[in-house]
């Protein structure tokens, strides 16, 4: 992976960081790497501060070259420790973990890589402690996507309906906004392109209307 950033107004502002953590988790979930190892010029003080940065160890180092290593199970364990410099917690329900957990068994891993990577780095709480302002499964929310505002309800796949505005949990959007709450605001890499999204208001969750049985 090469990343060039040419605009030096965008120097400084962890992108490189951002492109080396959606390489790990496309590297570490989707193609099922046991390790990344990142091969530096000593003299390229940016990529090797980007690359420590995002946990890669130092392995062996010439007078020309330094070898970082990442392995899958380092990985994983920064993840589930929130070590990870992501730049919002999400949490679950320990009632939602179950269920998801459940669902990607039967999945085709490489289809919900994306909903896998976030389960693993989740904050669990009981259903009853849950935050009021959290998407938790069968919540309806309204959000900013990019300059458009809309209302969706978070879905598991058999309820899902696009037109209705009921999305899957294992779509783009859907694991996107899992998690998170109001006013947590975030970039999301999507099938075709990246958007800016905003949790503007959480109008319905389960929890908070006494509905643990959703």
């Amino acid at each position: 992976m090469v990343l060039v950033i040419g605009n030096r107004d965008n120097w400084g502002r962890k992108l490189g960081a951002s492109a080396i953590r959606e390489g790990m988790k496309l590297a570490f979930f989707e193609m099922r790497a046991d390790k990344l190892i990142a091969k530096i010029h000593t003299e390229n003080a940016r990529s090797l501060k980007a690359f420590e940065r995002c946990g890669f160890l130092l392995e062996s180092q010439t007078p020309a070259l330094k070898s970082f290593v990442m392995t899958s199970e380092r990985y994983l364990r920064r993840l589930r420790e929130g070590a990870a410099d992501y730049a919002a917690d999400i949490h679950i329900t320990e009632f939602d973990k179950a269920r998801l957990t459940s669902l990607l068994m039967f999945e085709h891993p490489s289809s919900v890589f994306e909903l896998e990577h976030e389960i693993e780095r989740v904050i669990v709480v009981d259903s009853r402690q849950v935050a009021r302002d959290v998407v938790t499964m069968n919540s309806r929310t309204l959000l900013q996507l990019d300059d458009e505002e809309v209302e969706v309800a978070l879905v598991y796949p058999e309820d899902a309906d696009d037109h209705a505005g009921k999305l899957s949990v294992c779509s783009d959007m859907g694991t996107a906004i899992l998690g998170y709450k109001e006013g947590d605001a975030f970039d999301w890499r999507m099938t075709n392109r990246t958007r800016h999204i905003r949790i503007g208001k959480v109008l319905y969750q389960p929890e908070a209307a006494g509905d643990f049985h959703l």
